[in-house]
């Protein structure tokens, strides 16, 4: 007779749920690496290591787009077309504060 194993009242069994928090901690510990650690502090065997590059540069990536959410900055080119005044509107506005700035001289 197979012996099954023993579960929660939630039905799951201690070892899946031993092995989600494992797996959560090891992903968390991962993610903390290129936070933790500057790339010019790696050897230089590792830093120049194409994985190595890669994983810094969606760091970075990252951290631009974060810091454009927080900051309400668009993220894209198009996003900054579309806000502020239209192209026509903004030469009009330019045109007449020089005129008035060389009213003034």
């Amino acid at each position: 007779m197979a012996r099954t194993a023993k579960k929660h009242a939630q039905g799951h069994s201690p070892w899946r749920i031993r092995l989600f928090v494992i797996l959560v901690a090891g992903l968390c510990s991962a993610a903390a690496f290129p936070v933790m650690f500057d790339r010019n502090a790696l050897p230089e065997a590792v830093r120049d290591n194409k994985a190595v590059t890669k994983l810094y540069e969606t760091r970075d990536r990252v951290a631009i787009a974060v810091s454009r959410i927080i900051h309400g900055v668009p993220a894209t080119s198009e996003e900054a077309k579309q806000q502020g005044y239209p192209k026509d509107d903004r030469k009009k506005l330019e045109s007449i504060i020089s005129k008035g700035a060389q009213g003034n001289d």
